[in-house]
């Protein structure tokens, strides 16, 4: 693999997004981190969409720098580029021609004033890039102390013209629409002109050690294990969550496309705690074919 320059000095998008949640009171619009291309909750699940659960306020902590003393520092790793590594990706995707990419987002939130919240979403994103075609199915699951919800919706794309079906708490539901989304509850498109995502956040201010090789779709490929945080500070932020443990594995081929990658971080308030894990795996490439859902009648007359 092309040795590169790590990069410093930067945010981990994805535990700042887990601090925040960890630490908000907000409404359904708390950011929560989702894989590229997945659903939205206007986009996939319509009225059935659940907020971002939210333990409520929380107290400062004593912590100056906000990561616990269990969870590694300052340490050094593997010279990896988020920004060339995403880039590298994104080229073998689209010059594939056809992708599959499966990923996934699991947030539970414990805190003293809503008790256990559960969220996952799930999502496959199946795009043929020659023919212009592209298919995302996305589950969702809430769990909390009042309900249980689980709506799924799917999103059929082919040129310009987007199809939508949401099984949801009111039944099945149909939708078609041409371009982009113009407004609340809109079809957002699959991207059939390339592969939609940015990984960098899996690489600034996350140090990965090189350990040994795994296989992904058949193909070699150095699998990295995270070693620690490179600088304890950037993770302050001004805010009242704690990380108390993160860790991750990777997988990039040697021409630098990641394949696969897994983060777990879990924080913690003085009221709560919460547990973020995002996965992510690019397959199929040039083999990915996607055929008419066998809804797209229903929702072409909608």
């Amino acid at each position: 693999m092309q040795r590169l320059p790590i990069r410093r000095g930067a945010l981990v998008v994805a535990v700042v997004l887990l601090v925040a949640l960890a630490g908000c009171s907000g409404p359904s619009s708390s950011p929560t981190p989702t894989p590229p291309d997945a659903a939205t909750a206007t986009d996939g699940f319509g009225p059935d969409g659940p907020p971002s659960p939210t333990p409520g306020e929380a107290s400062p902590t004593s912590e100056p720098d906000n990561v616990d003393r269990s969870v590694e520092t300052n340490v050094s790793g593997a010279d990896l580029d988020g920004p060339a590594v995403n880039s590298a990706t994104i080229a073998a995707a689209e010059t594939a021609g056809s992708y599959t990419l499966r990923s996934s987002t699991d947030t539970v939130v414990t805190s003293q004033q809503r008790g256990r919240v559960v969220q996952r979403v799930n999502t496959t994103t199946r795009v043929d890039l020659a023919a212009e075609r592209g298919l995302r199915r996305s589950n969702r699951t809430v769990v909390n102390p009042q309900t249980s919800r689980n709506p799924s919706a799917a999103v059929y794309t082919a040129n310009d013209t987007s199809y939508r079906r949401i099984d949801g708490s009111r039944g099945v539901t149909y939708a078609s629409q041409t371009g982009a989304a113009s407004g609340p509850g809109g079809i957002v498109p699959v991207n059939v002109s390339g592969l939609s995502q940015n990984n960098t956040f899996l690489f600034d201010g996350l140090v990965w050690e090189a350990n040994g090789t795994t296989t992904v779709d058949g193909v070699t490929a150095t699998q990295y294990t995270l070693a620690g945080i490179e600088n304890a500070s950037s993770f302050s932020e001004g805010s009242p969550a704690t990380v108390t443990d993160i860790d991750g594995t990777l997988a990039i081929t040697d021409d630098d496309v990641l394949r696969r990658a897994n983060l777990t971080v879990t924080s913690r308030t003085a009221t709560s705690t919460s547990t973020l894990r995002l996965e992510f795996a690019l397959t199929e490439l040039g083999s990915t074919t996607v055929p008419e859902p066998d809804w797209l009648a229903q929702a072409s007359e909608s």
